[in-house]
Order: structure tokens, then C-alpha cells, then sequence
């Protein structure tokens, strides 16, 4: 997922360049990630499944997955969070939405750092 935007930032932890998709995060640490959008499929064959997930250097996370089964052309929110630990830097997360073809809108994703990493 492409976001086109970014908002209010405290500390040098996290960063990211509009109109891209990953997010950097440049100090070890444990950290909880928050995203929301409003998904409204574009196919006219029904069902059509939209997942959507986070990758972390590139590797699919098992936890914080979230999968919508359209039956219609209607729009549907969905969210999805993940607490997570990185334990070497630069680390880059992103969001994958997958499934078929969708239009997103109000879509926000957070990152925060929690706080150091357990051994």
C-alpha cells in the first residue's frame, strides 16, 4: 500500500517518504502498528476475497492479518495490528493488500514504539 500522506511524528524512530509504501524504522525496539481503510472492490464476479497483511523486511507476518470475503460491490472497513520487535536497523514495514483489485480510501496506518526489545 502506497500512503500518500504523513501526519504528526514524535522522535526520529520512525520515519517515511510520502507517496511510498515502506515505512523505516531506524531504531531497535518493540513496536505496535495500527491500520484502518475503507475497501471497495472493483470486480463485477462475486465472491471476491480482499487480505490484507504486514511485512517486515520483506517477510509475511502470521499475526495481524486481516481478510475481508466481499459478496457485493460495497464498501467494508477493515483494520488490522501487529506488535512486533526489531532487533536490527534499518528494518522497513509495509502493508500488503491482496485478493484481487480494490479502491481504498480514509486509509491510516500508526506506528509507535512501545519500548525496548525483550531478549
Amino acid at each position: 500500500m502506497i500512503f500518500d500522506r504523513n501526519a504528526t511524528q514524535a522522535g526520529t524512530a520512525v520515519s517515511h517518504t510520502q507517496n511510498t509504501a515502506p515505512v523505516t524504522i531506524s531504531q531497535t525496539g518493540t513496536y505496535f502498528v495500527h491500520y484502518a481503510a475503507t475497501i471497495t472492490p472493483t470486480s463485477s464476479t462475486f465472491p471476491v476475497s480482499n487480505l490484507t497483511n504486514f511485512t517486515i523486511n520483506g517477510q509475511t507476518q502470521s499475526a495481524g492479518t486481516s481478510q475481508i470475503v466481499f459478496s457485493a460491490n460495497s464498501p467494508q472497513r477493515t483494520v488490522a495490528s501487529l506488535l512486533f520487535n526489531v532487533t536490527s536497523v534499518p528494518a522497513t514495514l509495509a502493508v500488503v493488500s491482496s485478493g484481487g483489485t480494490f479502491l481504498y480510501s480514509d486509509a491510516s496506518l500508526n506506528v509507535f514504539r512501545v519500548g525496548d526489545s525483550s531478549s
